[in-house]
């Protein structure tokens, strides 16, 4: 076999895909095994084959190195990904304000805190994750790269957020 395939038609390209996907699981699972994946070789082999397969439309040539960086580029976003959940735990999210030296603003502001605690933990999952993050001092764009979201989806998902903040705080 040569350095990729020549084809035509869209049923080809996926059937080819797919052989080549398939037959490089061997040298594959060296690159999954130098990001500490092994495990996972099966799961990221299939995301690039439908990453591919979705992302390639008018593509009539599969190179053998497109596979391999796809692949690698695939293993660097799910430990990414991990490290990102390991970061932020949501339940346990520290979400500190800093206190007055005055004892009673200390007081309010303890229970202040306590609610907008409490009202960050009623937040639905994919609002409460902007959220923490940006409290604990990220920016749109690392939070946009974290999730894999577009910075405006970020910016929508804050705005809504503090939205619902305000109201409960307000209340």
């Amino acid at each position: 076999m040569g350095a990729g395939f020549h084809f035509a038609g869209r049923e080809e390209y996926l059937s080819k895909l797919a052989c080549l996907v398939e037959e490089l699981k061997p040298d594959l699972s060296g690159v999954a095994g130098r990001f500490g994946m092994a495990d996972d070789l099966d799961d990221l082999a299939q995301d690039v084959y439908v990453k591919m397969a979705r992302h390639t439309p008018g593509i009539n040539y599969v190179k053998r190195g497109y596979v391999f960086v796809s692949f690698s580029n695939a293993c660097i976003d799910l430990k990414r990904y991990r490290k990102l959940r390991a970061y932020v735990q949501l339940e346990d999210a520290p979400l500190e304000m800093s206190y007055e030296d005055n004892p009673l603003d200390r007081m309010v502001n303890k229970e202040q805190s306590a609610i907008l605690d409490e009202s960050i933990r009623l937040l639905g999952s994919k609002f409460r994750e902007v959220v923490v993050l940006r409290r604990n001092g990220e920016s749109y764009e690392d939070i946009a790269n974290y999730l894999g979201l577009r910075v405006k989806t970020v910016g929508t998902r804050l705005f809504r957020a503090r939205e619902f903040l305000r109201a409960r705080m307000s209340a």
